[in-house]
Order: C-alpha cells, then sequence, then structure tokens
C-alpha cells in the first residue's frame, strides 16, 4: 500500500518477503527507512527503495540472481535470476531484460 513518500506491507506480503527469506524485524531496527516507494531518477521508474529494497537486493545477489558488473554500479542478471524472477514473481524475461536496460 502506498502513501505520500512510504509505503506499507500487507500482512499477506509480510508474509511473502518473509517466505522469500527477508527478516523483517530485523530491518526495522536500521536508520534507513522501513519501506518507500521511490522514482528512479534516471530510468523514470519506479522502486522498492528503504530497508526493505535494500533486503531484497541483497536477496538476489545471495541467491545468484544478479552479479556485479565489473568496474561498474550496474548489476546483471543471470539465468538463474530470469528464472526465479519467474518462478517467485512472475517477471518474464522481457520485463527483465527491459528494466535493466
Amino acid at each position: 500500500m502506498l502513501g505520500d513518500e512510504a509505503a506499507e506491507i500487507t500482512p499477506a506480503g509480510t508474509r511473502f518477503l518473509s517466505d522469500f527469506g527477508l527478516d523483517l524485524s530485523a530491518l526495522s531496527s536500521t536508520r534507513r527507512h522501513f519501506c518507500r516507494f521511490c522514482l528512479d531518477w534516471t530510468e523514470r521508474r519506479p522502486h522498492i527503495a528503504g530497508a526493505v529494497g535494500a533486503a531484497l537486493t541483497k536477496r538476489y545477489f545471495d541467491l545468484g540472481w544478479t552479479e556485479r558488473m565489473k568496474h561498474s554500479r550496474a548489476v546483471t542478471i543471470t539465468a538463474l535470476g530470469k528464472r526465479g524472477f519467474l518462478e517467485t514473481f512472475g517477471i518474464g524475461e522481457a520485463e527483465v531484460t527491459d528494466a535493466v536496460g
């Protein structure tokens, strides 16, 4: 659920994120905002920011779904990640390719 500058995670979302491997209770003690809806300044596309967004990103790296490109802040989606995003989030290759460039 979205507010002006914050997002609230529903009970179903909390279960989903917990099943996905995120410890939401640990995230509430960080210095970051817990969960924010943010418009990416380069791509002009919305994304999840704050502690939840950072935890999701870390989880993608831990699962081997994403990898950092050498000498860059950019990331690439691995073959494992393409399958994982489709099976977990229903995001197909066209959407993943479009999202990363």
